[in-house]
C-alpha cells in the first residue's frame, strides 16, 4: 500500500469522530490564558459581527499596553489592558461605522506605534480584527479578515 493510500485511509478512519470514547458528549473546557471575545448582546447597532482588538503580551513579564483609536482626527476611544506574560485579551473598539481609523500604541515599557486602517462594509459584516502583538523590543499590528 503506497503512503498516499494510507493516509487517506487513516483521515476516512478517524473523520467525525468527535464524541468520548465514554459516550459523555459534554465538552471539557480547556485552560487557557486567552480572553473571550466580548460579547455583543449590548450593542444596539446593526452590526454583523464586531471588530475587535486582540492583544497579545510576548514578553516574559506582565505589560500594560494602551490603546487608542481615532477617527478623523477625534479621539474615537482609549482603552487598557494588563497582561500576564504570554498572556492574549480581546479589546472592543467599539466601531460600528465605515471610515478612516487610526491605531495608537503604548506599552508601559516605552514603546509605541502607530498603524492606520480603513473600515468599510465588509469589516462590519465579517468582524475583521486587528492583532496587536507586543514583544519585548518591538509592538506588530496585524489585520485578519
Amino acid at each position: 500500500m503506497n503512503r498516499r493510500a494510507l493516509l487517506t485511509a487513516g483521515v476516512l478512519l478517524f473523520a467525525g469522530c468527535t464524541n468520548r470514547p465514554d459516550g459523555d458528549e459534554t465538552a471539557e473546557t480547556p485552560d487557557t490564558t486567552t480572553t473571550a471575545p466580548p460579547s455583543a448582546s449590548d450593542r444596539t447597532t446593526d452590526v454583523a459581527e464586531d471588530i475587535l482588538i486582540r492583544v497579545t503580551n510576548n514578553t516574559s513579564g506582565t505589560r500594560t499596553v494602551h490603546l487608542t483609536v481615532n477617527r478623523d482626527g477625534e479621539t474615537h476611544v482609549e482603552k487598557s489592558v494588563t497582561l500576564d506574560a504570554d498572556a492574549s485579551s480581546y479589546v472592543d473598539p467599539e466601531i460600528t461605522e465605515t471610515g478612516d481609523y487610526e491605531l495608537a500604541i503604548e506599552t508601559d515599557a516605552g514603546r509605541t506605534h502607530r498603524r492606520p486602517f480603513d473600515v468599510e462594509d465588509y469589516d462590519l459584516g465579517m468582524g475583521s480584527n486587528l492583532i496587536v502583538v507586543a514583544d519585548t523590543d518591538s509592538i506588530r499590528v496585524l489585520m485578519e479578515e
